[in-house]
């Protein structure tokens, strides 16, 4: 836990006051059953966790089950921030302090304690009903790796990876630019071989030739999908054919080493649309963001 955060509390849904730390008992979490978990109160930036798993697991397995655990709690964060210019809240395992605690216990109480840390400058609520909805997914990972970095190249590469995977859903589709008839007569007139005809033809019938370009395409489908506007640090903010483009160009950019990042662009736009993409993608309802 860091120094600077409120960290992890025990707030069930019933509660009015939270109390630092978290005990959760009798938990399905990412797919495992977990007899009891407890998060201590802040000690050197750091919170310790104590998992004892309803049934044993080998290290590999419970590595994993970290990982994903904070990817998951990173995605959960997310929607609650509006300002992420000095850092985005985010929360990491360090593994290399792994410690199976009593190994001569029997298989079904094997204990593992570990640190988890989150930058955070208010308290992050643990409950049953909340950590049993975490959802994890490799799409996840890359957007709190997105988080996690201090780059803002990386934050932007990896967020539109989200919007990326949104757009190449079968779900949305667009008229194509042409016809079958008009891609036959074009490859007619052509006169090519037969490979240069069949690439010809992949070129002219690809999912991503439409009579849209891919900026309206793109504001279209987050419309669809719920998202018209977003809440950011400086309002609500439309979504917008022309804010589509502006996000595609600065994608293009840092894709091809440009290092000049907007950074306005970065937090109150792409950041917003990522974690409503993400959020749909994963069949989860559409968080909604605070407003200032």
């Amino acid at each position: 836990m860091r120094a600077d955060s409120d960290g992890f509390f025990c707030y069930p849904p019933r509660a009015k006051i939270p109390g630092e730390g978290c005990v959760v008992t009798n938990v399905d979490l990412l797919g495992i059953r977990i007899d009891r978990m407890e998060i201590g109160p802040r000690k050197d930036e750091w919170q310790l966790m104590e998992l004892r798993f309803a049934a044993p697991l080998n290290l590999e397995t419970i590595d994993a089950f970290l990982l994903e655990l904070a990817d998951a709690i990173t995605v959960e964060m997310a929607p609650e921030q509006l300002d992420g210019y000095n850092g985005n809240y985010h929360a990491v395992v360090r593994l290399p302090l792994l410690e199976v605690i009593d190994p001569s216990t029997p298989p079904d109480t094997l204990v593992i304690v570990d640190a988890i840390s989150i930058t955070r400058t208010q308290g992050v609520s643990l409950y049953a009903d909340m950590l049993e909805k975490l959802t994890f997914s490799p799409l996840g990972r890359i957007f709190a790796e997105g988080v996690r970095s201090a780059d803002p190249k990386m934050k932007y590469i990896s967020w539109f990876v989200v919007l990326e995977e949104l757009e190449g859903r079968s779900e949305f589709a667009f008229d194509p630019l042409f016809s079958m008839t008009e891609v036959e007569h074009i490859i007619k007139a052509s006169a090519l071989n037969q490979d240069q005809t069949s690439r010809l033809r992949g070129a002219l019938t690809g999912r991503s030739v439409t009579v849209k370009g891919r900026p309206e395409k793109l504001a279209e489908i987050l419309t669809q999908i719920g998202m018209p506007t977003i809440k950011t640090i400086k309002g609500p903010i439309t979504v917008t054919v022309d804010l589509c483009r502006a996000l595609i160009k600065q994608r293009n950019t840092v894709a091809h080493k440009g290092t000049d990042i907007d950074n306005d662009l970065l937090h109150n736009a792409l950041f917003p649309l990522a974690i409503g993409a993400l959020a749909y993608i994963e069949g989860r309802p559409l968080p909604d963001r605070p407003t200032v």
